[in-house]
């Protein structure tokens, strides 16, 4: 294993249900005023980069010894809120479609974050130019040290956010192109015929 440890975690708020607004304000807070929204979710999806780092005594010299001792990746969803449009009675079949299509949306979202874990650990756990316990960098100051180890992993780290961000945005996206609200017509009006039907 590389000579420091990486960390990346996911970390998750209790998703809420938002029931109390009309299709059309749903229309504005997700930025299509005028236009008629049966239900939407809102993430709040904050990312820090963080490392640790040790200060052995220098050997020889001046200047100060610096050593990475652990980099820790945090991706956390400070709030997962879920909306149906309030012309939608809960319990009904409508508020059921959209229940579930949006919570294909917050499964596919943790999928694709979870599935870039290890990717992005690799990535910053291979970082040959990082000083580490087996390859002690001499800096001239400590700050020195702390801004060259930032410039070294967002190199790195910030490209595979960016490539997360696309994602997210892509596979969602193609998820109400798939599986849009017409859902909600077409199902609930198939199993409102069924239960009309005559039983013979």
């Amino acid at each position: 294993g590389p000579p420091f440890a990486v960390n990346v975690q996911v970390t998750s708020e209790p998703v809420t249900l938002d029931h109390s607004l009309t299709g059309q304000e749903l229309g504005g807070l997700f930025g299509r005023p005028g236009e008629v929204c049966a239900g939407g979710v809102q993430f709040v999806f904050n990312t820090t980069l963080t490392f640790s780092y040790l200060i052995p005594p220098p050997e020889f010299g001046d200047g100060t010894c610096f050593e990475v001792n652990s980099v820790d990746v945090i991706f956390h969803y400070a709030a997962i809120t879920t909306y149906i449009a309030k012309e939608y009675q809960e319990g009904s079949c409508e508020y059921q479609v959209i229940l579930a299509h949006e919570q294909e949306h917050i499964r596919l979202h943790n999928e694709i974050v979870e599935s870039r874990v290890n990717e992005i650990k690799t990535a910053l756990a291979s970082i040959p130019s990082l000083p580490t316990q087996d390859k002690i960098f001499l800096v001239a100051s400590e700050e020195r040290g702390r801004r060259m180890v930032r410039n070294l992993l967002r190199k790195i780290f910030l490209p595979l956010s960016r490539e997360l961000g696309n994602e997210l945005e892509n596979r969602n996206r193609a998820l109400d192109a798939y599986a849009g609200y017409d859902l909600v017509r077409t199902r609930c009006t198939s199993q409102f015929a069924k239960q009309s039907e005559p039983h013979k």
